[in-house]
């Protein structure tokens, strides 16, 4: 009686598949096989044939295959353009509110900035600096005691300054205080003949040279939109553009002036704003 094939027989039924030499009949290569195998060894062929033209038709070949592949390369091109072009317009107009107000310390004007636009530096307001002289007196007692010239701001409320030392630019007695009801925003020292002006931080030259009001002045940018402004040089030993460290010697200071007058000026901005530097250093 013959056996009814069914499915599961048909897909795991044994085949051999014999290649021999068409002259002599001799055997080469026996391969055995069933149809459940050939099923799946067709499938994953197939599926490896299909991703890879698939792949090929959205990369390298879709220039011949999508034809708005190329309108899709350009927008992309585009958009990073005009990105690119908002970056460079903002940067721009940063660059020109810091030269403006480069300029402004440079020329000895000191009236109030007014903020033109949203990349213009901010305001530091009066509070904050009022806040400080609590803590800021705490502060100089300790140091006083250890008669240290150096005054750390550590834990001083005014933005990231709270991690930066300042170190005494020279060593002279205050002549003229800091005044923002008088728009007098620099102290002025009476400093002995050759005493040599330091960098209070590190920070790089963004201007050394001389002016009619200031003498030679040498402005410093530290970290954090922190500058301060060296004035009544007689000598300066650095270029715009130098990189100096934390006390390092940027030139010398000007003859005493007859009277007793300030013969040094420092000033210290914080974020476009004049800040007083005694509540930060002591002379």
């Amino acid at each position: 009686m013959k056996h009814r094939k069914t499915l599961s027989h048909w897909l795991t039924n044994r085949f051999l598949l014999i290649i021999r030499n068409e002259e002599n009949f001799a055997e080469k290569r026996t391969i055995s096989f069933t149809y459940a195998k050939l099923i799946v060894f067709c499938s994953i062929f197939l599926i490896l044939v299909f991703s890879l033209c698939f792949y090929l038709s959205t990369t390298l070949l879709a220039a011949f295959f999508d034809p708005t592949h190329k309108q899709i390369v350009l927008n992309k091109k585009i958009i990073a353009l005009s990105a690119k072009v908002d970056s460079l317009t903002t940067e721009m107009e940063q660059k020109a509110a810091f030269t403006a107000l480069v300029q402004r310390v440079i020329s000895g004007k000191d009236e109030e900035l007014k903020s033109e636009s949203s990349t213009q530096v901010k305001a530091v307001k009066v509070n904050e600096v009022t806040q400080l002289s609590t803590v800021d007196s705490l502060f100089r007692k300790e140091f006083e005691k250890k008669e240290s010239n150096v005054f750390s701001v550590k834990n001083v409320s005014l933005g990231k300054l709270s991690n930066l030392i300042l170190f005494n630019p020279v060593s002279g007695l205050v002549k003229s205080k800091y005044n923002a009801g008088k728009q007098s925003y620099e102290v002025g020292l009476l400093v002995k003949q050759g005493e040599s002006v330091k960098a209070v931080a590190d920070g790089t030259v963004i201007f050394a040279g001389w002016t009619d009001k200031n003498e030679n002045v040498v402005i410093l940018q530290h970290e954090d939109n922190l500058m301060t402004v060296y004035k009544k040089n007689s000598v300066v030993l650095k270029k715009d553009g130098d990189t100096v460290k934390a006390g390092e010697v940027l030139g010398v200071v000007s003859d005493p002036q007859d009277g007793g007058n300030p013969n040094f000026y420092f000033e210290l901005w914080y974020k476009g704003k004049p800040v007083n530097p005694e509540n930060f250093i002591i002379f």
